[in-house]
């Protein structure tokens, strides 16, 4: 959301990936980083369990990950934290609106 407020011009298409998330100033303060920022002081593998935790309801159970986390998930702990980081853009309610490009269901990747 950020990005596209500043560079509406580079974007074709987007997809939300956070519908609880608006990224204003409100959102910012009630989103609970702290809850997120304490998971990313944990090791890797706690660090992801927590984050998946944080995403869920308090009722439903995860299944476990596995210690130490598979080759396959090696680079999943970096990603989380990038995530986080880009989670903390600000942009103004109205700056999605400037970017203009078609919009539809089944918009195709264009590259």
């Amino acid at each position: 959301m950020a990005y596209i407020a500043v560079y509406p011009d580079r974007v074709l298409s987007l997809a939300i990936d956070e519908p609880a998330m608006d990224f204003t100033e409100e959102g910012q303060q009630t989103y609970g980083w702290e809850a997120f920022d304490l998971a990313l002081t944990l090791p890797d593998s706690a660090a992801m369990a927590e984050f998946m935790r944080l995403q869920v309801a308090d009722d439903v159970e995860l299944a476990p990950l596995p210690e130490p986390l598979p080759a396959s998930m090696a680079n999943r702990p970096a990603g989380v934290r990038a995530f986080l980081a880009a989670g903390r853009g600000r942009t103004r309610p109205s700056g999605g609106r400037r970017c203009l490009p078609p919009v539809s269901e089944n918009a195709a990747v264009r590259g």
